[in-house]
């Protein structure tokens, strides 16, 4: 009996917390929590340069600006393939941010692609 309880007020005590934590989330973006950061637009590289290192003191808003082009070029003696890029490289830039930096992505299809792209994003929230 005192097992039970002590896990059903563990359960409570976890699920006021999370629910905590989502409401004051929320009032944060709804108050422009995010918006306060000053915005830098990103030094981006092409492998097998790397961005700079960031000198900034605290977090900022950074503006990663991307076109995506199609661009032909050889897989393999003989093997011609229509690349998807980033910047018109495959893999696509290097972009070097800081902890706690708020990353907004700019995507911009190309003028000549023949198809929209998109961005996958896995593990991102926002």
């Amino acid at each position: 009996m005192k097992r039970g309880l002590t896990l059903v007020t563990t359960v409570a005590v976890v699920g006021l917390l999370a629910g905590g934590a989502v409401i004051w989330q929320s009032q944060a973006r709804a108050k422009g929590g995010e918006t306060t950061l000053p915005e830098v637009k990103a030094i981006l590289a092409s492998a097998p340069q790397v961005p700079p290192p960031v000198d900034r003191a605290g977090n900022a808003r950074v503006i990663v600006a991307l076109e995506t082009t199609e661009v032909k070029g050889t897989l393999a003696d003989g093997v011609q393939y229509t690349f998807w890029t980033f910047g018109g490289t495959v893999p696509g830039p290097f972009i070097r941010v800081r902890v706690g930096d708020v990353v907004q992505i700019r995507l911009k299809n190309g003028a000549t692609s023949l198809h929209p792209h998109s961005i996958d994003l896995h593990a991102v929230t926002g």
